[in-house]
């Protein structure tokens, strides 16, 4: 998979590039750790990193479709005022509230997937820290395991969070209001 930023708009694109600039600094720590059984262990920490940063792009990218799909729909306010001057004609009415509802849920979606990227954008940033302190104490056990299961953790949300857009989209592309 090619990660490329610049096609995407922020803020998903900042996102990404932060994922990257992460993985990095992963990286950069994993380099600086010498030989042996613990660089070892951090280098196969890394390929999850890379995995997380893999799954940052893809979630970013459906961020942004659900962005661009807010602009195929009419302003919000010129729904609204069609609602109200729809009068007494319940169909009309029916429509356009269907519509306001599918804005809505989309718009929810968009917000809350942005908040979880920025938090686990955040909490990768945090892995790599962990990742630099395990390094340079030369590997506590118990620490290197806790940075494991982070580093695990964190590629799990990110997995599912992605998984749950991807079925959020294959449900609406069906026709199914999911969201």
């Amino acid at each position: 998979v090619v990660i490329d930023p610049q096609r995407l708009h922020d803020p998903w694109r900042g996102y990404v590039r932060e994922a990257l600039h992460a993985e990095q600094r992963f990286d950069a720590a994993v380099e600086s750790t010498p030989q042996g059984p613990l660089r070892d262990r951090l280098a196969e920490m890394g390929e999850r990193v890379a995995g997380a940063v893999n799954e940052s792009w893809r979630i970013a990218n459906h961020g942004q479709q659900l962005e661009l799909a807010l602009g195929r729909f009419d302003p919000i306010d010129q729904l609204e005022r069609r609602l109200a001057d729809a009068g007494g004609d319940e169909r009309v009415a029916t429509s356009v509230r269907s519509q306001i509802q599918a804005y809505r849920r989309i718009e929810a979606t968009a917000i809350d997937v942005r908040e979880r990227l920025r938090l686990l954008d955040a909490r990768l940033d945090e892995t790599v820290a962990s990742a630099v302190e395990v390094g340079l104490r030369v590997g506590d056990p118990v620490e290197v395991g806790a940075l494991d299961g982070d580093v695990e953790s964190l590629v799990t949300e990110m997995e599912a969070l992605r998984r749950g857009l991807e079925e959020t989209a294959g449900l609406t592309a069906r026709g199914v209001s999911a969201m």
